[in-house]
């Protein structure tokens, strides 16, 4: 399988899907609040942070792929909304494993 070329990425397609992802995580902090989940400052700053981070590895497999322009849109803004768990589901998918915490001994 060939290298992917990553040497046509255009800044403002970068800063589009990093502010997309920004967008989504902020809205999905709100949406979350609006479900019920209680207001704590971590959260404002951690949904956003976690948003940008899954939505721009989405982004950058889409690029990866050489998938049209809009697409990678999309589906990074999907992967943000998912945050944490797109982060979650795509380690499983490309270490195929869970990572578990260490065994504690018993006293």
């Amino acid at each position: 399988m060939p290298q992917p070329d990553f040497d046509h990425i255009s800044r403002p397609e970068a800063v589009t899907a990093l502010l997309g992802s920004l967008v989504m995580g902020i809205t999905r902090f709100f949406y979350l609040l609006r479900k019920g989940r209680k207001f704590k400052w971590f959260d404002l700053i951690a949904e956003p942070c976690f948003a940008i981070v899954a939505g721009m590895l989405v982004w950058l497999m889409a690029e990866a792929t050489e998938m049209p322009d809009l697409m990678q849109l999309l589906l990074s803004q999907l992967g943000a909304w998912g945050g944490p768990k797109t982060i979650q589901a795509l380690e499983l998918r490309f270490l195929g494993k869970e990572l578990q915490p260490p065994p504690q001994s018993e006293k």
